[in-house]
């Protein structure tokens, strides 16, 4: 207790010292309890938005599709922003009344990945991403869009639609981030390649044998940069088929995108456009941000500048 309060004082002391007020007083706090680091974090970040002088709406997640962005809608009106306690599934179940009613998000990254934090460049300890939403900037991020489902990070079919099938929140707890390395080589040992067709923003037409296809509108994926070169603000959406045939070679193709050379990897085909088309032989389902959004055929497209949001001050976004 002694260690997190030290935490949090630090935290409020780097944002009283930018001498900058906060500019939103009322605000509508949601924590998901199941995140990984509820637990542990949430006591911490609301000491530093108390001490803050915030006006805190707190309100228990609630359960049920669409219930959490229906809780955000009854409040519109009483808040000046909202701040989500959880993982990217948290976020984008959020997602779609955050774009309607046009609130400022804050994050507190409690989840396991926490890609879409990571992309902000918001602190991982709790107590400073939450002085970020006291004291930080706000920037307007742009939004993926599937068959006009929004979402804020990576949208897949194949690989990844098996890993977040076949998880489980025990295993989160367990391992943390690993769950995600370890799921991906058993999910890996059972699935088949299939065929796509993907389309370019220009009309261009490619077909294609793949593990994996991964539309991105962020740079991280699985708690790892996958999309060095993305951002959340440049207008596109970065694209990635997995054609490897083993375990090792879907490694080097994915080093290979870190180190921002698929363009020369026999194992990778990449795109970069403000939109994608997506067919497949059979209907396969669509997971972004851990969320099962979407079927095949799939329409992928930007919304750029979609979502304000709180971010550490001169982050690059």
């Amino acid at each position: 207790m002694r260690h997190a309060k030290e935490g949090t004082d630090l935290a409020l002391e780097l944002v009283m010292s930018t001498q900058v007020p906060a500019p939103q007083r009322r605000v509508l706090l949601v924590v998901n309890p199941a995140s990984s680091r509820a637990s542990r974090g949430t006591d911490a970040a609301l000491a530093v938005l108390e001490r803050a002088n915030l006006e805190i709406n707190r309100h228990p997640s609630p359960d049920g599709a669409g219930a959490l962005a229906a809780l955000i809608r009854t409040h519109a009106d009483e808040v000046d922003c909202v701040v989500l306690g959880g993982g990217d599934g948290t976020l984008n179940c959020a997602l779609p009344a955050l774009l309607e009613t046009g609130l400022p998000l804050g994050v507190l990254p409690l989840g396991t990945a926490n890609d879409f934090a990571a992309s902000l460049g918001l602190p991982s300890a709790i107590e400073e991403a939450a002085a970020v939403i006291v004291g930080g900037e706000l920037r307007a991020v742009d939004v993926g869009v599937v068959n006009e489902r929004p979402y804020l990070n990576v949208a897949s079919i194949g690989l990844v639609t098996e890993i977040n099938r076949a998880i489980t929140p025990e295993r989160k707890q367990r391992y943390g981030a690993f769950a995600y390395a370890i799921t991906a080589f058993e999910s890996w040992q059972r699935m088949r390649s299939f065929r796509v067709e993907l389309q370019d923003a220009d009309g261009t037409i490619r077909s294609l044998r793949t593990r994996q296809v991964s539309v991105a509108n962020g740079p991280c994926q699985g708690g790892r940069v996958v999309f060095p070169d993305n951002t959340l603000s440049d207008g596109l959406l970065d694209l990635y088929s997995l054609r490897a045939d083993t375990i090792w070679r879907a490694l080097k193709g994915l080093a290979a995108l870190r180190l921002g050379t698929a363009h020369a990897s026999p194992h990778v085909t990449i795109g970069r456009g403000p939109r994608f088309g997506l067919t497949t032989r059979r209907s396969m389902a669509i997971f972004a941000d851990g969320e099962e959004i979407a079927h095949t055929p799939a329409r992928f497209e930007v919304r750029p500048c979609g979502l304000n949001v709180y971010v550490p001050r001169a982050a690059i976004v």
